[in-house]
């Protein structure tokens, strides 16, 4: 995977017609995108607020504004039960 490349915007909606690498990204440390996770479920607990995620799929990066419902033990769940890998996931960041 290339790195250099910009993610290209996409709708939640969008992620379920995607497939994703059974490898785990080399772009960031997992235990730091699993905080980021946590933390944006926080707030969007206490908050609503959206997040920018960022993440690698089968097609190439890919960025999505959402809220993050729910962590599971490989996943994480948008709205509508929609969930990315977690190894997926590169960065998640407050809008």
């Amino acid at each position: 995977m290339e790195t250099d490349n910009l993610p290209q915007t996409i709708e939640k909606e969008a992620i379920e017609d995607l497939t994703f690498r059974d490898t785990e990204t080399e772009v960031q440390n997992p235990l730091e995108v699993k905080r980021q996770l946590a933390k944006a479920l926080i707030l969007r607990n206490s908050r609503r607020h959206k997040m920018r995620m960022t993440f690698d799929s089968d097609a190439g990066l890919e960025l999505v504004q959402t809220t993050i419902w729910g962590l599971g033990k490989n996943r994480a769940i948008l709205k509508k039960g929609i969930s990315v890998p977690v190894e997926n996931v590169i960065e998640v960041r407050l809008l």
